[in-house]
């Protein structure tokens, strides 16, 4: 079963018929939110689904709860209170905490989002050198949960579901300025934002999956997801 029809819905359309699984996939997604109608709204649903203790719940939280630049955030703590929630629902759960995934969005709160449409556009933005920020395609965060949600060993976790390597966002534009074949137009600012993310659960479990974290990641999945714009 899943609850939403977003981004993170649509890539784990594969739970639709499961009568053992609820993916809660209904959050508030822009981290720059500070709306209180709309923490509550995503509250209020998710106490509801959770009454109804329809299997193992599925939530996902964000590893920004580890950029110490972050906390505080009002985004940061409506997480880490839903993640409180969950855990004293009663329900068996899995929280997982994930990092900037990447696909087909039209989100445009996303950060690859950002970017794109201000390379594409030739907006000028603040680039913020001493950031990093750490990059996961979308299918390998749904090969990850899916693992993890496979194994009753993970049963009533909090996942981190990242990269084991965090990207300087001018390493991330670069990128895609080759990508897109247009430079970027930005002002060069200095922010230290580094999230100090633990991957072991995903090292462990990406060599089974046999998936490749190496020097090459990033611009494989931009290439893949905005090359031949």
């Amino acid at each position: 079963m899943i609850t939403g029809d977003g981004f993170l819905a649509r890539a784990f359309k594969e739970f639709h018929d499961s009568s053992e699984i609820h993916i809660f996939a209904s959050g508030v997604s822009d981290s720059g939110n500070i709306s209180q109608k709309e923490f509550g709204r995503e509250r209020s649903l998710l106490e509801d689904v959770l009454e109804k203790k329809q299997g193992t719940l599925v939530y996902f939280s964000t590893c920004s709860i580890y950029d110490e630049s972050l906390k505080g955030s009002l985004y940061i703590n409506h997480k880490l209170l839903m993640e409180e929630v969950v855990r004293l629902s009663g329900n068996p759960y899995l929280i997982f905490r994930l990092s900037n995934p990447v696909g087909k969005t039209d989100n445009p709160h996303t950060l690859i989002n950002f970017f794109v449409n201000r390379i594409e556009s030739g907006k000028k933005f603040d680039l913020w050198k001493g950031s990093f920020r750490n990059i996961l395609d979308i299918e390998d965060v749904v090969a990850l949960c899916s693992y993890f949600i496979s194994k009753n060993k993970y049963v009533n976790r909090i996942i981190n579901v990242a990269n084991p390597l965090n990207y300087s966002v001018g390493d991330i534009v670069c990128a895609l300025e080759k990508v897109l074949n247009k430079k970027a137009d930005y002002n060069l600012t200095i922010k230290k934002s580094i999230p100090q993310i633990k991957t072991t659960e995903v090292i462990q479990a990406a060599d089974e999956l046999q998936l490749r974290f190496d020097e090459n990641y990033l611009n494989l999945v931009l290439a893949k997801y905005f090359g031949g714009r």
